[in-house]
């Protein structure tokens, strides 16, 4: 997707040493948090919190003082696509990988009616997850036209012709001729007869929204405009930021509290324009966040993140701004987002950074013979869609993998939480991989509420554990069954000896999570796709 790798090391004032405990539970780290879901006062309410956030830091780690705070050391470097880099996949011209694809029909076990999955439109031919949600994708769907987005340009192509109709640059171009615009174009978005293409721009610190429009009778591209958001880059390999319900575009990026002090790098929302008319327009922009438009954390974190979703209104893509409204929500460093057709989801936790990918505490515990320590706190904020209702949130422990270990079906939640474990040391004999932990949420919208409590045992169903694990997973659910398995590597072709042909995925009814069965694929999995109420499955077999 991009042409360039770009590694950039940054040195923080505030970097946090290893712990000795878990932060979340000390007693610190909790009284940055309130129980209630409730937005920051006022501006000098937000502040204090990020002071009070800035003290506990540094109490954890006193060496931080000798780095005066909001230092940042940078590295880059850029490594050019025209080599193959170690971190890439690079076949050979004979190398010929077989690749499976596996259709199976879950058995009825009449616990509820099939469920019509519908398309945008009529016309949506991209894997959404929820029916009515336009996900981002490169290739689209317009009435009789393909749209295809590839190297920085849109192509369309009437299908039942074969004829390519036309072909627009993204980018734009300055008065030499030359290409300007963002640093790469990720998703391509269809609203109506409008095209949406999403990139980040580091030169603008924004996220970019290109409007196109397509002719239905001509099969002709037109250029309607750019916006601009403000916001920290963000890139996710499986869960891109945008969503397309209605004529509302929902937008996800996150930011470090210490950036949002300042209210002038707050993020608005705002046209482009060309360097001769800047002058001009400088400074113009709409905000989209204030520190009331913040919810305070619900639980300690030492490494918070303001965790934004804006909601913009696409029905008037003419004007000189957007018209979006924003809401924080504050957690980890990590999260995902989920969206319906009637709420958007942010799923986040309270484990920081090394608790997530380095809990060494857990090999600790192995080596003394303690029992391991517990899943961090989490939570699952739920936004509606429109403006319809008051933010709630659900209460979990461990974290979601992506997008798709979350659902909303029936007006109920779904949610699949994982806790992964790490290969630890036991003696001079070898290492031991502890099964990944997953556990299985199935609750009412009754069940969401505006007070922050540790989540009961009853809310999770411990799911069976897999043979083999490689410490990668595919999951999703379909219609009314949960499925899940293993993958031998990310992202890329195995190697000959990490295939596991014997793969198998682990078929589990929602409403009988005890009943769960273990599904022989005979290959292992890459992704997992629905189709209506069944599931495709597609892995490598060597």
């Amino acid at each position: 997707m991009r042409n360039r790798l770009t590694l950039f090391a940054v040195l923080l004032g505030t970097c946090a040493a290893p712990l000795s405990a878990q932060t979340w539970e000390d007693s610190r780290v909790e009284r940055l948090a309130w129980p209630e879901l409730s937005q920051f006062e006022n501006e000098r309410e937000f502040r204090n919190w990020v002071r009070d956030v800035r003290r506990v830091q540094r109490e954890f780690n006193p060496r931080a003082e000798a780095i005066p705070e909001n230092t940042f050391i940078v590295a880059q470097v850029d490594l050019e696509a025209e080599e193959c880099a170690d971190h890439e996949y690079c076949p050979d011209k004979d190398d010929n990988r077989e690749i499976i694809v596996t259709a199976s029909r879950a058995p009825s076990v009449n616990m509820s009616s099939p469920v019509a999955i519908t398309t945008v439109g009529g016309e949506s031919i991209t894997n959404n997850q929820s029916a009515g949600v336009d996900e981002g994708d490169i290739v689209k769907r317009i009435g009789d036209y393909l749209l295809v987005l590839q190297d920085g340009r849109i192509f369309a192509a009437n299908f039942r012709t074969m004829q390519l109709t036309d072909r627009i640059d993204v980018y734009r171009r300055d008065e030499d001729g030359d290409p300007i615009g963002a640093d790469w174009y990720d998703e391509m978005l269809v609203e109506g007869d409008h095209i949406l293409i999403t990139a980040y721009s580091y030169n603008e610190d924004a996220s970019e929204l290109s409007v196109f429009r397509l002719d239905r009778a001509t099969g002709r591209l037109e250029r309607r405009g750019v916006f601009l958001i403000s916001s920290e880059d963000y890139y996710d390999t499986e869960n891109y930021a945008t969503r397309v319900v209605g004529d509302k575009l929902v937008i996800y990026t996150p930011w470090e509290p210490e950036d949002l002090l300042n209210r002038r790098n707050r993020p608005v929302v705002r046209r482009w324009v060309s360097e001769d008319d800047y002058d001009e327009h400088q400074g113009e922009g709409e905000p989209i966040l204030e520190a009331s438009d913040i919810y305070r954390p619900v639980f300690g974190t030492l490494e918070p993140v303001v965790h934004t979703l804006s909601m913009c209104d696409l029905g008037d893509l003419e004007g000189q701004s957007l018209d979006c409204q924003s809401t924080g929500f504050i957690g980890a460093g990590r999260a995902e987002m989920f969206v319906s057709p009637e709420n958007i989801y942010l799923a986040t936790t309270s484990a920081n950074h090394e608790e997530r990918d380095e809990p060494w505490d857990v090999c600790e515990a192995l080596a003394d013979g303690r029992p391991l320590p517990g899943n961090a706190p989490g939570v699952v904020f739920r936004l509606p869609m429109g403006g319809r209702g008051e933010p709630d949130m659900l209460a979990v422990r461990g974290e979601v993998l992506n997008q798709f270990s979350m659902d909303e079906r029936g007006n109920r939640f779904r949610g699949v939480f994982y806790t992964a474990y790490p290969e630890c040391n036991r003696d001079e004999h070898g290492t031991e991989w502890l099964p990944t932990r997953r556990e299985l949420v199935d609750a009412s919208l009754g069940s969401f509420t505006t007070t922050f409590r540790r989540a009961p045992s009853r809310r999770f169903s411990e799911l069976p554990r897999l043979e083999g694990e490689s410490g990668y997973d595919e999951n999703r659910f379909v219609g009314e069954w949960l499925l899940y398995g293993t993958r031998s590597r990310y992202g890329r072709p195995p190697d000959e000896d990490e295939v596991d042909s014997d793969g198998l995925v682990m078929a589990v009814p929602i409403a009988n999570p005890a009943a769960a069965a273990s599904v022989p694929l005979g290959h292992e999995i890459t992704r997992i796709e629905a189709v209506g109420t069944d599931a495709v499955i597609t892995g490598y077999r060597d």
